[in-house]
């Protein structure tokens, strides 16, 4: 795991993911993004600038979108722009009958979704080792458990707010909408969060896709409650690494010049003594002798324990 250039500026680390890809700062509007944090992330492989965005995007709760031939980075959580009634949904752009106005509504099957969410993640206060948050969901009928790789660097309480945020947007987003309006919304952009009234019920929606044409613009979204951005919970630390660092004793070696002990030891050769220094663990030592001037060193004895020799 890396730290970016930028460990504590989302908005340049995405302003420079898009330069690299061939733009420049003039196409990029990143500032609602400079209050974001990020510690560190792992590009994993070859990646496109395409998928370094879309990575990001899911861990940082933002959104890119081009306006004004530019593209432009939004942060979610906002209240809605638009209150759109029903009234002014695209069908009666046609007079139709207000119980025929297009406003098709979809959701995922319950089974499709799951009651776990694990996420694996660079944990900082471990060292950067991998650690892992839960999120659990306590009603339903699902007992599917997922777990996401989170390439990223993070906090045990960061990670367990992004794990429950992932959880409540992927239950919460589960219902989809497509609408039409005429162009007075056409202020809109996707990302943005609407609200649609219809049949007496409030309808809020971030917008994913706009498609304009002939005075109609086709909308489609998702869900949206602005609540499941802020959370509280705390993660489970675990054990918390501790650097420990090992001290390590010197080595003294003293020549003797004595007598010999023995007759086997009448050569050449000389006595030496070698001992510890200090505290800390030692591990013996070695004894090198050179036997010509250009300083070639030969291994004359190992020690395991102070000793004489």
């Amino acid at each position: 795991v890396s730290q970016s250039r930028y460990p504590h500026r989302l908005d340049l680390l995405v302003t420079d993911i898009c330069r690299r890809a061939g733009m420049t700062e003039d196409d990029i509007d990143a500032d609602e993004l400079r209050w974001e944090d990020v510690k560190g992330f792992q590009r994993v492989g070859q990646m496109t600038a395409r998928q370094l965005l879309e990575t990001l995007s899911l861990y940082y709760n933002f959104d890119g979108v081009e306006t004004n031939g530019r593209i432009k980075f939004t942060m979610r959580g906002k209240e809605y722009i638009a209150e759109i009634d029903e009234k002014e949904l695209g069908a009666s752009i046609n007079n139709i009958d207000s119980e025929n106005i297009t406003f098709k509504t979809a959701r995922t099957q319950e089974q499709e979704l799951f009651k776990v969410l694990n996420i694996l993640y660079y944990d900082i206060q471990k060292d950067y080792e991998q650690n892992t948050q839960e999120s659990r969901r306590y009603i339903g009928t699902t007992d599917n458990v997922n777990t996401i790789e989170a390439p990223i660097v993070l906090t045990s309480n960061e990670a367990k707010k992004l794990v429950d945020r992932i959880m409540y947007q992927t239950w919460v987003g589960r219902d989809t909408y497509e609408f039409e309006t005429d162009n007075n919304f056409i202020f809109v952009e996707p990302g943005d969060v609407v609200l649609v009234k219809r049949k007496g019920q409030k309808h809020y929606i971030r917008i994913t896709h706009k498609e304009e044409g002939q005075g109609v613009i086709k909308w489609k979204g998702v869900n949206e409650l602005k609540t499941i951005y802020t959370q509280y919970n705390t993660g489970d630390a675990g054990k918390i690494a501790e650097d420990t660092i090992i001290e390590f004793a010197d080595t003294d070696v003293y020549v003797l010049d004595i007598p010999i002990f023995d007759i086997a030891d009448n050569n050449s050769g000389n006595y030496v003594v070698v001992d510890r220094v200090g505290t800390g663990i030692w591990r013996g030592g070695v004894v090198y002798k050179s036997n010509n001037p250009s300083g070639d060193y030969v291994n004359q004895a190992v020690f395991d324990t102070a000793t004489i020799s």
